[in-house]
């Protein structure tokens, strides 16, 4: 379902899925932001709806991660290895990389696949993908390492939490 003028959502609600995940698009960049799957084996659902758009997976280059719980991040390990770098904070790259119960696996009784992260980012960091700008801002509460990502897009910020 397309959002706004090169924003997607990929996963979630729409798809009778719990779990929002959201791709920017635009002529030189490609990211996500969010992955992970609850209840069901959604990676599918995300690959389909990458693709309807007209899109390939294999064009992202990055996976922004709000936060280390199962639901927003299961797949990142699965991406890392396809070649998306990861970009999280350090509280949250932590989690992954342990796939302790910060990951919260408990609640899929799912083992939760550890991941590596590639950026590691802090409260006021600027990541450049292809002259989109994310900053990083940080909103610890629901979990330790939360990150509110603004980005940018046609004199519109908009933020993915």
């Amino acid at each position: 379902m397309q959002i706004v003028n090169d924003v997607y959502l990929i996963n979630g609600f729409p798809y009778g899925i719990h779990e929002n995940s959201y791709l920017i698009r635009t002529e030189s960049a490609a990211f996500i932001v969010d992955c992970g799957q609850m209840e069901a084996d959604t990676f599918p659902v995300v690959e389909r709806n990458i693709e309807r758009w007209g899109f390939d997976l294999d064009d992202v280059s990055h996976l922004f991660v709000t936060h280390a719980h199962y639901d927003h991040a299961s797949y990142a390990a699965r991406l890392r290895r396809g070649g998306v770098k990861i970009v999280a904070s350090r509280d949250t790259a932590d989690a992954m990389q342990a796939g302790d119960e910060r990951c919260i696996p408990y609640v899929v009784s799912k083992p939760f696949k550890r991941c590596e992260t590639d950026v590691i980012i802090d409260d006021g960091s600027v990541v450049d993908i292809g002259g989109v700008a994310v900053r990083c801002i940080a909103a610890p509460g629901h979990a330790a390492g939360l990150m509110i990502f603004e980005v940018s897009l046609d004199g519109s910020i908009l933020w993915f939490t």
